[in-house]
């Protein structure tokens, strides 16, 4: 692979207008941004732009400014509370929009503005929150006493509990055992929340608040259901005890929805004026009185306020009483349109109700300025390096996006957590940024810590790779590949100072990480809200490209990919002969790794052994991850691509050698070749009798194939032990053959039967098929989709059981026995004599024949040995009959044919029978076995009696 290389190691940017002065416009707060004035506050204020739902499926836009005028400007016959709730995730901007309207009735509504009580999210501290709404109603502070109660109790949290649950439990609760069965349990559960409360008064969190509760509707079914004894209490009530002990103990029993009518009233009565009550974050600020305070606002006769309250949806679903207050509000009835639902984003956070692509270069422009003026730097003509800057920005003749450019912010937006506010993380995103370029940092590794590009630049030089990725111009899904990579590079060339290309110099190529269904669509329904899905698969090839850690589990596809360009036209997999018609593809090499057969090992990733694919493939790497599910005119577009490429062929050629390899290891561990392991097989299944393939006359002359019956069978002795090829044994043999030899139908390659025929006896194909050993055959190896070394087995297995009949001593007997009445001139007691070597001696003739005959001969010679059994068998009875009909005349004294059955006697027995009828018959009675007389005394009954009376008088 061609290494990348960084001809400049540190791309520093000396802009006059970085500095870190300016770092205190991003603020993560608007009240911190407003502690430098309200003039800078408002210069970097992006107008807001709300969302409500007036009717299900109705969608309307409100902005600040309508908002702002809807407070300002109240019907006069306005009664009862009025609240506009702010519905957003955390970092949503309702704190900004908060400030806002607060600096916007400060300068155009004085007297309103004296009425007007803002709690923003930094205000945490219950205590002091209620002091407030306490000074505006009874024009006092809380008792110094009152105060260090407060501080003491923030040290003691489980002191506190204890005095909260006891006393509440006393009030409702009639016995001390119904008390002591719940009251410590309930003090751990309160002893937590406080400690909760606590904490976050003491150090806020950005993060989005909890809703704390005294303890949940939750907490409280789990601590009864544990007690011993039935508690008559229920939730409400408790809570309701509670915080009224709470309010007695720490805030001289003030009672929040109370205190607020009063102060309504009183306004209304000075003033002649509504009171406005911001708050920022009600879970946040208020916490443990937020659902009572949310109760009083919707409870819209209560008061005349004008509220606007922020509620992070997510902190209230922490509970069921949450849940409950939320679908109240959302089911509320919205009369007079007293109640008012606007959101600024989802309440996961996933969208913004003002901020989105289309318009997050001016929110950073305008940020931009004001971080520049800080800095005591103006963006114009005035600045010394404006035209170098000008590159990022041609179309702005001021107030440059430097050091970004409108294709990196859309790019940094893109790249926002999921989840979190979008606008507390663009503006923390550009504060991080500009903050570590002012200190001097490598501007590109900066943007890399945060952008995640939608397009992998391939370029020997990795600063061009990076600059192309991060700058360069938006991959357009509507667009033909070659007009999104014929887009103009020269001024990032002129900005970061890099050389122009020469003829000869290799071009970046630019490849989309996007998800392969939307990159080949001609029309791409977008939103601004929406953002092209970066694929993990192809950042995942990104950094593999890139010698990075990787997750390998991801680069899946990419495998895949590679195993399907290949099996196009090559079968990777199939170890027998290719370019045939028809292939049955019966032998392969199934061996499979990370999903994929066979194996791909990429490179610096993968320790086993496979389809070694390098780095240097670049960016065919991707087009190869589209290629694995791709169909239709997408995959056929994607083969011309595959096959276009430069480095398809050296993939193809190592797919060749890697299969070439697999095939050796397999034929070293056989012994021979493949092709002889196949004419092998068809050699035994011809020995014993089975031909699956119909062969030219020359070859099968020279494998011994005969008109042996199909159904041959040996004596009733060893019959069980004859070696039997099933239908599914003698299918794979013929289809093994077929993928080795066959070039098309009914058409063999005679020159290579002929070249193997001639180097393989049948004697020879034996001797090679026992000296495989299936055990050291790979399972990864299949024949028919069974193991391979399982398939031999059961074939060898057979054959060793032939093999084994030849030294068994059954088989010595059968075959003098039958010598030994005689061979007449049947055929198939000529052949068996012909095979045997008779006359002679016959037990040496048959220990050398044993001894020296091969496995088809044997198999051969027992198939005769049943056949001449059966001759022997009609002879003997033919000469019993005779012999009978002689021995037992009619009542006349004639002699007549017999007819008994003589097909219940065996061979033996007929033979005996042919002793007894002989005039010198000599046996004794216990040489006859009681089944043979049985047989005797009911076929042949007159011989019976003669037996009978032979035998008792000698």
């Amino acid at each position: 692979m061609t290494e990348l290389v960084n001809k400049d190691q540190s791309r520093n940017l000396d802009l006059p207008c970085l500095g870190l002065d300016g770092i205190q416009i991003f603020a993560p707060t608007a009240d911190q941004r407003f502690l430098g004035g309200s003039s800078t506050f408002l210069r970097t204020h992006f107008p807001i732009k709300l969302q409500s739902h007036p009717h299900i499926g109705q969608l309307k836009n409100v902005t600040e400014q309508h908002l702002l005028n809807i407070i300002l400007n109240p019907n006069p016959n306005l009664l009862g509370n009025r609240v506009f709730v702010l519905y957003g995730a955390a970092g949503s901007g309702k704190s900004e929009l908060l400030r806002w309207l607060q600096t916007q009735i400060t300068q155009n509504d004085t007297l309103r503005s004296n009425v007007t009580v803002r709690i923003s999210r930094t205000e945490l501290d219950v205590f002091q929150i209620v002091q407030r709404f306490q000074q505006m109603y009874t024009e006092h502070s809380f008792e110094l006493t009152t105060q260090q109660r407060w501080e003491i109790c923030r040290q003691k949290p489980r002191t506190l509990a204890k005095i909260l649950v006891l006393t509440a439990l006393e009030r409702l609760l009639d016995s001390d055992e119904q008390i002591n069965a719940i009251y410590y349990q309930l003090i751990d559960l309160v002893q937590t929340n406080l400690e909760g409360c606590f904490a976050a008064i003491t150090q806020p969190s950005d993060e989005v608040g909890q809703f704390i509760e005294l303890f949940s509707r939750e907490n409280l079914w789990e601590v009864l259901k544990n007690s011993v004894i039935p508690i008559p209490i229920d939730y409400e009530t408790l809570r309701y005890h509670l915080l009224k002990v709470f309010r007695e103990q720490l805030l001289e029993n003030t009672y929040l929805p109370h205190t607020l009518k009063g102060i309504a009233e009183r306004v209304q009565a000075e003033h002649h004026q509504r009171p406005i009550l911001l708050i920022d974050d009600l879970v946040q600020s208020i916490n443990i009185f937020a659902t009572d305070l949310l109760d009083y606002f919707i409870t819209l006769e209560e008061g005349c306020w004008d509220i606007v309250v922020g509620i992070t949806p997510a902190s209230l679903e922490a509970t069921k009483r949450g849940k409950e207050l939320l679908d109240r509000i959302n089911f509320l009835d919205t009369i007079d349109d007293r109640v008012e639902k606007l959101w600024l984003s989802d309440e996961y956070g996933l969208y913004s109700s003002f901020l989105d692509e289309t318009n997050c270069i001016d929110y950073a422009r305008l940020y931009l300025s004001e971080y520049k003026r800080q800095n005591h730097q103006s963006c114009d003509t005035s600045c010394p390096i404006f035209d170098q800057c000008q590159n990022l920005d041609p179309e702005q003749s001021e107030e440059l996006l430097a050091p970004f450019n409108r294709e990196l912010l859309i790019r940094l937006f893109r790249s926002l957590p999921s989840g979190k506010g979008k606008v507390r993380y663009f503006n923390l995103y550009l504060r991080n940024i500009l903050e570590q370029l002012s200190k001097g940092e490598d501007v590109l590794q900066v943007l890399e810590q945060y952008v995640k590009s939608e397009q992998a630049v391939y370029h020997h030089d990795r600063t061009i790779v990076q600059v192309y990725e991060l700058y360069g111009p938006l991959f357009d899904p509507s667009l033909p590949n070659e007009e999104n990579e014929a887009s103009s590079f020269s001024g990032l060339h002129h900005f970061f100072k890099l050389p122009p290309f020469e003829t000869n110099t290799p071009r970046p190529v630019l490849a989309p990480l996007i998800q392969n269904n939307l990159i080949h669509l001609s029309e791409v329904q977008m939103t601004p809200t929406s953002s092209l899905p970066i694929d993990p698969g192809k950042l995942a090839i990104k950094a593999w490209l890139q010698n990075e850690p990787v997750n390998k589990q991801l680069l899946r596809d990419l495998r895949r990919g590679v195993i399907k360009s290949i099996k196009d036209g090559y079968f990777l997999d199939t170890l027998t002969r290719l370019n045939v018609a028809n292939p049955t593809r019966i032998l392969r090499w199934a061996q499979t790794r990370l999903e994929t057969v066979p194996p791909v090992q990429l490179e610096g990733v993968d320790n086993f052994e496979g389809l070694s694919i390098h780095r240097s493939i670049g960016p065919l790497a991707y087009t190869l991850y589209d290629f694995a599910d791709a169909t239709g005119a997408t995959e056929q577009k994607l083969r011309s691509q595959i096959l276009a490429s430069e480095q398809f062929p050296f993939i193809l050629f190592r797919g060749m050698a890697y299969r070439q390899s697999t095939r050796d290891k397999l034929e070293q561990v056989l012994g021979i070749k493949l092709e002889e392991l196949a004419f092998c097989l068809l050699t035994l299944a011809n020995g014993l009798g089975r031909c699956p393939v119909e062969l030219p006359p020359a070859i099968e002359q020279k494998i011994g194939v005969e008109d042996n019956p199909l159904t041959i069978r040996y004596p009733d002795g060893i019959e069980s032990e004859r070696p039997r090829l099933t239908n599914n044994q003698l299918g794979i043999i013929r289809r093994l053959f077929d993928d080795c030899f066959k070039l098309r139908e009914n058409v063999y390659d005679g020159l290579l039967l002929e070249e193997i025929a001639e180097q393989i006896e049948p004697q020879q194909a034996i001797t090679l098929l026992r000296r495989i050993d299936p055990s050291k055959i790979s399972t990864d190896f299949r024949l028919n989709d069974e193991p391979l070394g399982i398939v031999l087995s059961g074939i060898l297995n057979e054959l060793e059981t032939l093999i084994r009949l030849g030294s068994d001593e059954r088989t010595k007997k059968l075959l003098f026995s039958i010598c030994e009445v005689g061979l007449g001139e049947d055929i198939a007691e000529r052949q068996l004599a012909d095979l045997l070597k008779l006359p002679g001696d016959l037990d040496s003739l048959l220990s050398n024949f044993l001894q020296e005959c091969h496995p088809f001969t044997l198999h051969k010679v027992l198939g005769l040995v049943r056949l001449i059994e059966e001759v022997q068998r009609t002879r003997t009875l033919n000469q019993v009959r005779q012999m009978l009909s002689t021995l037992i005349p009619n009542q006349n004294g004639d002699i007549t044919p017999v007819t008994t059955p003589f097909e219940v006697f065996s061979r033996f027995e007929l033979e005996t029978l042919m002793k007894i009828c002989q005039p010198d018959f000599r046996l004794p009675l216990n040489s006859f076995a009681l089944d043979f007389l049985l047989k005797l005394a009911q076929h042949l009954p007159n011989l019976y009696e003669q037996l009978e009376l032979r035998l008792r008088f000698g």
